[in-house]
């Protein structure tokens, strides 16, 4: 099963990223924690036999994130969160059987976790990385499932018990693989193996 991977991302620029962090540490020292788990997410993909799909929240990040990582970016097109990961997934379903996405902000992010959620495409509808807060730090797909993205609760704690009722409501078999913590700030980092070089 050939299986697309996407990566959503900012440009670790202070102002434009990770603000919750940033009124906890400041921006430029969230800046550079974000550059630090965005370089880590790099290098985990790079590891992968994949090719990463990487879209960037904003067009004033396509170049920055382009020169980070030597290569052309698309930028994310939609006004919520769900429209623009429905965008990603069905553009990368044109080409691919399954897709995975994933953001760019999880410390502990190992390519095991990645190659165990590609795995478990070849036999459940969908794929869930929950994250500690309540949502998930990744997803994958083999089918199109535009109900998983329409008025979800995005940025709550709600997030992965309500995409696990959609599952079940429309017949969709889930899996879950490992929970890891995202960061969005510093209580969060405290729980990561960066919260020793970077917290404050």
């Amino acid at each position: 099963m050939k299986t697309a991977l996407i990566l959503f991302c900012r440009a670790p620029i202070p102002g434009r990223c990770k603000s919750r962090l940033a009124a906890d540490i400041g921006p430029e020292r969230a800046a550079h924690v974000y550059g630090l788990m965005l370089q880590h997410t790099w290098n985990v993909v790079q590891q992968l036999r994949v090719t990463p799909m990487v879209y960037v929240a904003e067009a004033d990040d396509a170049k920055d994130v382009s020169a980070l990582f030597g290569r052309s970016v698309a930028v994310q097109h939609g006004t919520t969160l769900g429209a623009r990961m429905y965008a990603a997934i069905t553009e990368a379903r044109r080409t691919h059987d399954a897709v995975v996405i994933l953001g760019s902000d999880v410390p502990d992010l190992q390519t095991a976790h990645i190659s165990a959620a590609q795995q478990h495409l070849e036999t459940s509808d969908v794929v869930l990385g929950p994250s500690r807060d309540g949502g998930y730090w990744l997803l994958g797909l083999r089918r199109d499932i535009p109900e998983l993205f329409e008025n979800m609760p995005w940025s709550t704690s709600d997030v992965l018990h309500e995409t696990t009722r959609r599952c079940d409501n429309l017949g969709l078999s889930y899996t879950l693989v490992d929970t890891l913590v995202d960061v969005d700030t510093v209580a969060d980092l405290l729980l990561t193996s960066f919260a020793g070089h970077y917290a404050q």
